[in-house]
C-alpha cells in the first residue's frame, strides 16, 4: 500500500471521481489511515465533487468514516451534492452515507433527515432491503434521535416481518434505549421483537444483536465497491 500511495499521489490530479473514490475505498477496507494520501484525495475530490455519482459519494464518505478522517470542507461538500442527487442513490448508498456521517459525529445536518425521509418512502414501496434498513437504524440511533429511528422502524414493521438482517439495527437501538433509560421505547422495541420472525428464539437473539451493534457495517467492504 505504501508503493500504491506513492504512485497515486504522483497522478492524483488525473483521477476521475470514481477513481478517487476507489482509491480511498481500497485503503479504508484494510483500515490504513494514511493522512497525506487522504489529504490528497480530499483536495482532488473537492475540485470535482459535483461530478461524483452517488456510489462515489457514498464510498468516499464511508472511507472517511472507516479511517476516522474528518475533513469538514470535504464532508460538507459531499453532503451538499448528495442532497441534490439523493433520489439517484441506491438503498445501500443511502444507508452507508447515513452510517458514515453518524460515525464521524456529523449528525446535525439536513442530509440525515432527508435520507430518513427518502428511506421511509422506499420502505413503503418495499424497495429498501433489510441490510440497508439495519445500517440506517444504527445511524439514526447513534445520532441520538430515538423518535426518528422508531418512526423508520414502525414503517418497516407495517410493511413486512422484521427479519434477521434487521437485527444489528435493533440491537443498536436496544443498547441506546437501555443506556438512556428510555423504558417506553425499549418496551416498544421488545414488542416488535415478539412479533418478528425470530420471536421463537427468545431474548438471547436480541441480546446477541445488541452485542454486535458496533459491527453493523461488517460486509460494506464487499457491498460498497
Amino acid at each position: 500500500y505504501r508503493a500504491m500511495s506513492s504512485i497515486a499521489l504522483e497522478k492524483i490530479e488525473e483521477f476521475e471521481p470514481q477513481g478517487l473514490s476507489n482509491m480511498a475505498w481500497s485503503f479504508a477496507t484494510v483500515r490504513i489511515r494514511d493522512l497525506p494520501f487522504m489529504n490528497a484525495i480530499s483536495s482532488a475530490a473537492m475540485g470535482k465533487i459535483t461530478s461524483f455519482k452517488p456510489q462515489a459519494l457514498a464510498n468516499t464518505v464511508w472511507s472517511c468514516a472507516q479511517v476516522v478522517y474528518v475533513d469538514a470542507p470535504l464532508l460538507q461538500a459531499i453532503s451538499s451534492v448528495s442532497l441534490q442527487k439523493l433520489a439517484e442513490f441506491e438503498s445501500l448508498e443511502l444507508a452507508t452515507t447515513a452510517w458514515a456521517y453518524s460515525r464521524l459525529f456529523c449528525t446535525d445536518i439536513p442530509l440525515l433527515d432527508a435520507i430518513a425521509s427518502v428511506a421511509q418512502g422506499r420502505i413503503k414501496m418495499s424497495s429498501l432491503d433489510d441490510y440497508s434498513a439495519a445500517l440506517l437504524l444504527e445511524a439514526l440511533i447513534f445520532r441520538r434521535d430515538s423518535q426518528q429511528a422508531l418512526e423508520v422502524l414502525r414503517t418497516l414493521e407495517k410493511q413486512r416481518t422484521l427479519g434477521p438482517k434487521v437485527w444489528p439495527g435493533l440491537g443498536a437501538m436496544l443498547a441506546e434505549f437501555e443506556e438512556r433509560g428510555e423504558m417506553s421505547h425499549e418496551q416498544e422495541l421488545m414488542g416488535m421483537f415478539a412479533r418478528s420472525s425470530m420471536s421463537g428464539l427468545g431474548p438471547l437473539v436480541l441480546a446477541a444483536a445488541a452485542a454486535r451493534a458496533d459491527t453493523a457495517a461488517t460486509g460494506l467492504e464487499k457491498k460498497t465497491k
